[in-house]
């Protein structure tokens, strides 16, 4: 049978005989450099309402969600209709068993349910131990100055 396929030119070996892997990235763009990042820090950001919860990781979030439910007073199928989702999703997300997962179309949703949203704030102290860390490995950057690649000037007509 092998000698049968091995005998058939490549065009014609159907979908699983088709897999080339030059022929498939051949065509991929290169990889372009990140866009330069503006050194101007942004404005602060006024908070007009209270910290309710520190959050490092999922289970972090998972419980401040539950909490911030559980504090107003709203029920699992009263989350489902403030957050637009389908009955009985509010408690999956936020059961004990957590049989669905706060994910990138839920977090959304749950956090407008609870009136809340999240904001990424910088741990001065923390950060100045990354800086220190990744500038002993030589984590840094190394740019790279770009020069134009300009055509000949153009030859007199003879």
């Amino acid at each position: 049978m092998s000698d049968a396929i091995a005998a058939v030119p490549p065009a014609h070996r159907g979908i699983r005989g088709s897999h080339d892997e030059r022929r498939l990235t051949a065509r991929w763009p290169s990889t372009k450099p990140a866009p330069e990042a503006a050194t101007v820090a942004p404005p602060p950001i006024k908070i007009k309402g209270r910290v309710l919860a520190r959050i490092k990781d999922y289970d972090g979030l998972w419980a401040a969600v539950r909490g911030r439910y559980d504090s107003m007073g709203i029920t699992r199928m009263g989350g489902d209709t403030l957050s637009n989702l389908p009955d009985g999703y509010t408690g999956k997300l936020l059961g004990e068993a957590q049989v669905r997962k706060i994910g990138l179309h839920s977090l959304e949703r749950v956090l407008e349910g609870t009136g809340c949203f999240l904001v990424l704030v910088e741990d001065p102290e923390a950060s100045a131990k990354v800086l220190a860390t990744a500038k002993e490995l030589g984590l840094f950057r190394k740019l790279q100055s770009r020069q134009l690649k300009l055509l000949p000037p153009p030859s007199p007509p003879a």
